[in-house]
Formats: structure tokens, sequence, C-alpha cells
């Protein structure tokens, strides 16, 4: 394991827009599961994430450098007791993973969601992840058993 290293996270900065589309764009490349990228849907993050409405964008630093970001959701279920909020995609470099600081990134968003007084905090992950379900099993998450499915337009 590496040794672990500082991060930061902090609210997504218009001046953060490049990197984060490139990593961004990075995930998409490396997990092949996920649906495709394109510039339209990057753009209506930057478009959307700044009005903290429903979307929200964080960044992981280190030492000055964007090394990750998360989408973060606030949502609605009956099921989960009301307000939730959702990790619709969290990234780390791979150069700066095994250090905790996905698991960090995931916990700051979690506490998050306690602070909005959310009841639960939610993820999906691709199937072919099997170490990031780890990561997810080891601090709390429980599996789901659903599929999802979606319809696009």
């Amino acid at each position: 394991m590496k040794p672990q290293s500082s991060a930061v996270f902090r609210e997504f900065r218009k001046s953060d827009k490049k990197t984060i589309s490139r990593l961004m764009h990075a995930l998409n490349k490396e997990d092949s599961q996920e649906l495709p990228l394109d510039k339209e849907k990057v753009n209506q993050l930057f478009r959307h994430a700044p009005k903290k409405i429903y979307v929200q964008l964080f960044a992981a630093e280190t030492e000055g450098k964007i090394i990750g970001y998360a989408i973060y959701n606030k949502a609605f279920s009956v099921e989960f007791s009301g307000m939730y909020g959702e990790i619709d995609e969290i990234y780390i470099l791979p150069k700066y993973r095994n250090q905790g600081i996905g698991t960090k990134f995931i916990l700051w968003l979690e506490k998050l969601s306690i602070r909005k007084k959310f009841h639960a905090i939610y993820l999906v992950s691709t199937i072919k992840n099997t170490k990031a379900h780890g990561l997810y099993k080891r601090i709390g998450f429980e599996k789901l058993p659903e599929i999802g499915f979606i319809k696009m337009f």
C-alpha cells in the first residue's frame, strides 16, 4: 500500500473546468461500462453545478493540484425516507489511489449529507468496478438488490 497523501476537498471553481473535464473523460475511458461522454454532457454539468440547486461538483486537491472530483446530486426517495445525497461520479487519478483519498472524499460527502439533514447517501457503480465495491462495503455501504434501468431522451 502506498503512503497516505493528504487531500482537501472543496467546491468546484470555474477555473477548474478544463482539469475536471479531463478527469471526467479519463473516468469514462477507464470504465468501459460508463455511458458515452460528450462535450454537451460535460457543459450541462458546468452550467448547473454553480447554481447548487440539485447538483454540486467538488474537487479533491493535493499540493494545489486537482487529483479527483465528485458529482453530488440532491434527491428525494420514499424508500430512503426523504432527501438523500447521491454520489453520481467520483474519480481519483490512478497515481493517487490506495492512499485513503477516495475513502476520505466519500466520508466528506457523507458528512455533507448529514449536515443537510439527509437520510442517506447513495451511489451506483458499474458491475466490473469490484475494487471500488470493496471500498464501499468497508466504509458501511450496503449493496442494494436492484437493477437499474434508464430510457434516454
